[in-house]
């Protein structure tokens, strides 16, 4: 008979009384250890090809992996980044819209904000 782990019973048994599926333990949980060493891997071998190259190829590796890198460190901050400055423009979208209502003058679907109505500066 296999064992279980008790929190799993005692899951699977609160989740019976609401009609809830049945929690279930992991398969397989070292899947995250190997891809790290999967990784590890990688990069070993290619320090290693590296190693194998010429002068001049090495430095042309090198070059293109810095070009990699940079790019996903900028796809990175750009999707890190991107709904706070989605929010941003969204505030300032509104405070437009704010200023638009509060100050100046609507003719019709026109809007004339009061600094058109001051008298031209003179050029010198």
């Amino acid at each position: 008979m296999r064992r279980t782990r008790p929190s799993v019973i005692r899951l699977n048994e609160l989740a019976s009384g609401f009609d809830l599926p049945a929690v279930q333990p992991r398969k397989n949980p070292a899947v995250f250890i190997q891809i790290l060493a999967a990784l590890g891997l990688a990069i070993c071998l290619l320090l290693g090809v590296r190693m194998c190259l010429s002068a001049p190829r090495q430095r042309r590796l090198d070059a293109v992996l810095q070009r990699w890198g940079y790019r996903l460190k900028a796809q990175a901050l750009r999707l890190y980044r991107w709904p706070a400055s989605r929010r941003q423009a969204a505030r300032e979208a509104e405070a437009a819209i704010e200023r638009a209502r509060k100050k100046g003058q609507w003719e019709g679907n026109v809007y004339r904000p009061e600094s058109f109505d001051k008298k031209p500066r003179k050029p010198h």
